[in-house]
C-alpha cells in the first residue's frame, strides 16, 4: 500500500474516532441531563413532610389535639398557595397520649421512618424535653408553640411561645398593681414547668417583699393521689385565706381544684386566683361559672381587636365545625408553621441547617401582635395579655404591654448556672422531668 493511501486510512480512522468521541461525550451529557431533569422532577413530585406531634388521646387531648389543628391548618394554606419550593406540604399526625415516653418514641419515627423536615408540638415541658434529647440526637428540628418556664437553650429548639418574663412575671406585677395582695398561695400539676414557673413567682415575691403562705403540688394525672392532693391544696386555701391564689395545675387538675374551692365555699371574686394554663379551650369545658373572678395570662385572646383576627378564627371553625374557641397555643402553632415556611423559601430548601440559620431571620403579623424570632436565642418575641374569665365563657383582655417583648430564657433573680442547677436538680430528684410519687400532697413552701 502506498503512503498516500497509507495516510488517508490513518486520516479517516481518526476522524471515525472524533466522531466516535463527539457521539459518545454527547450521549453523555444528554443521559447526564436527562437525569438531572428526572432527579428535579422527582424532588419537586416529593411532598415536605411536616411532623405535628402533640396528643390525640390522655388526659392532655382536648387541649393538645387543638394545637394540632393549627399546625394541620397552616399546612393546607400553604398548599393553597402552590406549596413550597414547587411541593407539596403534607401533615404526618403522631400520636404523644399524653404520655413523655411515647412523644419521644414517636419523635423518633417521624424522623427516621417517615423522614419529616420539622416536628412542631408537644405541650407539657416535660414532654418537650424528652423531644428534645431526640431532636439534638439526630441534629434535626423541633419548633415548640407553647408558653414555657424558659431555663433552656437548644441548636435544635425554636421556641414560638411565650416564655416566663413575656407570661408570669408581668402578670404577677399586675396582680400586684391591680389586686394589691400581700399574700401568696402556690398550686401545680408536679413536674418541670409548675415547679419552675413557681420557684420564678417565688423569687419575685422574695424582691417586692410579698408573703408566700404556701406551695402545693398535684400529681400529673387524675387517680386517686391527685384528688387527695386537690383536697389538701384546696383546705390550705381555706385555712390560710391568701389574698390571691398562683395556679399552674394542667389537665384535669384544673377542674378538680376549683370545684373544691367551691365545696369549700371560696368565692375566686373575694380571693382571685391568676391561672397559667386556663384558656378558651379549658374555660370551655368546664361547668360554666366556675373560674368567674380568675384571671389568666397569654399572648393572645380569642376577643382580641385585630383586623386578621376574625379571619384567622373564622378559618379555624369553618374547617372544624366543633371548635368552640381558638386560643393561645392554637394561633402559636398555626404561625408555627407560616414563619417555618418563609425561612425555607428563604433558604430555597428544607434542609436543617439552612432552615434553622433563616428561622433566626423571621418575622410575621398576627392577631397577638408581630412574632418575630430572636436570632440569639431562637425564642420568639411576644406580647403580653392578661385577661379575666366572663360568665359567658370568653377572656377580657384587661391589660396589654402593648408590644413584644424581648424573650429573656433566663430569668435575672438567678444566675444562669443556678437555673441549670436548679432544674438539673429535680432531673436528678425524679429521674425524669415529672415526680413519679402520686402522692405529692405535702406542702412544697419551703422549697427556696
Amino acid at each position: 500500500m502506498s503512503d498516500r493511501a497509507n495516510k488517508k486510512n490513518t486520516t479517516t480512522s481518526r476522524d471515525r474516532l472524533l466522531v466516535l468521541s463527539a457521539v459518545a461525550i454527547f450521549a453523555a451529557l444528554f443521559v447526564s441531563v436527562v437525569w438531572n431533569l428526572i432527579d428535579e422532577r422527582r424532588e419537586v413530585e416529593t411532598p415536605l413532610f411536616v411532623g405535628v406531634l402533640n396528643s390525640q388521646t390522655g388526659p392532655l387531648a382536648a387541649s393538645e389535639k387543638l394545637v394540632s389543628y393549627g399546625t394541620i391548618l397552616a399546612i393546607e394554606e400553604i398548599n393553597g398557595n402552590g406549596g413550597l419550593l414547587g411541593r407539596k406540604v403534607l401533615a404526618v399526625v403522631a400520636d404523644g397520649a399524653s404520655d413523655d415516653d411515647t412523644f419521644a418514641s414517636e419523635a423518633e419515627r417521624l424522623i427516621d421512618e417517615e423522614k419529616v423536615s420539622v416536628l412542631v408540638g408537644c405541650y407539657t415541658s416535660s414532654s418537650r424535653k424528652r423531644v428534645k434529647d431526640v431532636v439534638e440526637g439526630r441534629d434535626h428540628l423541633l419548633i415548640y408553640p407553647l408558653p414555657y418556664e424558659g431555663v433552656e437553650k437548644s441548636e435544635n429548639v425554636i421556641w414560638t411561645g411565650p416564655t416566663a418574663n413575656q407570661q408570669i412575671i408581668p402578670a404577677i406585677h399586675w396582680a400586684v398593681d391591680e389586686l394589691n395582695p400581700q399574700s401568696f398561695l402556690l398550686v401545680g400539676s408536679d413536674y418541670i414547668w409548675p415547679r419552675t414557673v413557681n420557684a420564678i413567682v417565688r423569687d419575685q415575691l422574695d424582691s417586692l417583699g410579698l408573703e408566700l403562705v404556701d406551695e402545693r403540688y398535684v400529681y400529673l394525672g387524675a387517680n386517686g393521689s391527685s384528688e387527695s392532693a386537690v383536697a389538701v391544696a384546696a383546705d390550705a386555701v381555706a385555712r390560710l385565706k391568701p389574698d390571691i391564689i398562683i395556679n399552674t395545675l394542667v389537665g384535669d387538675g384544673i377542674e378538680m381544684f376549683a370545684t373544691a374551692l367551691v365545696d369549700r365555699g371560696i368565692d375566686l371574686k373575694k380571693t382571685p386566683m391568676l391561672s397559667f394554663a386556663v384558656s378558651e379551650v379549658e374555660l370551655a369545658h368546664l361547668p360554666p361559672g366556675l373560674l368567674d373572678g380568675g384571671y389568666t395570662a397569654w399572648s393572645y385572646f380569642e376577643s382580641l381587636e385585630h383586623p386578621q383576627n376574625a379571619e384567622l378564627i373564622g378559618k379555624f371553625k369553618q374547617r372544624w365545625p366543633d371548635v368552640e374557641a381558638v386560643n393561645d397555643a392554637m394561633l402559636t402553632a398555626y404561625y408555627s408553621v407560616m414563619l417555618w415556611a418563609q425561612a425555607v423559601n428563604e433558604a430555597k430548601t428544607d434542609s436543617i441547617e439552612p432552615v434553622k440559620y433563616q428561622m433566626g431571620l423571621q418575622s410575621i403579623d398576627s392577631p397577638s401582635g408581630v412574632i418575630s424570632i430572636d436570632s440569639e436565642t431562637a425564642h420568639a418575641w411576644r406580647e403580653v395579655y392578661v385577661g379575666k374569665f366572663l360568665p359567658n365563657g370568653k377572656i377580657e383582655s384587661v391589660w396589654s404591654s402593648g408590644r413584644p417583648v424581648r424573650p429573656m430564657p433566663y430569668p435575672i433573680s438567678r444566675t444562669k448556672r443556678s437555673w441549670i442547677e436548679y432544674v438539673e436538680s429535680l432531673h436528678t430528684a425524679w429521674g425524669g422531668w415529672t415526680n413519679p410519687i402520686d402522692d405529692s400532697i405535702e406542702s412544697a413552701s419551703d422549697e427556696k
